[in-house]
């Protein structure tokens, strides 16, 4: 099965409206096997003051679990 996370949040300045900061997170996991799934994230922020243009990353996690008892 596949589960599917958007978290975003949004800060809007009283001094500048226009200035909005945006942090948006969203990420996918898909299970392989019992023990093995598969991530994938995707982070967006925009924020005028630490640079005129959005900031992108991108990861892809491969996750073990191992139930003892």
């Amino acid at each position: 099965y596949a589960i599917l996370n958007v978290d975003l949040d949004a800060l809007v300045p009283f001094d500048d409206p226009g200035a909005l900061i945006l942090d948006m997170e969203a990420s996918v996991s898909a299970r392989i096997t019992s023990y093995v799934s598969v991530n994938y994230a995707l982070r967006l922020r925009q924020d005028a003051a630490l640079s005129p243009d959005p900031a992108i990353e991108q990861d892809i996690r491969l996750r073990f679990s191992l139930e003892l008892l």
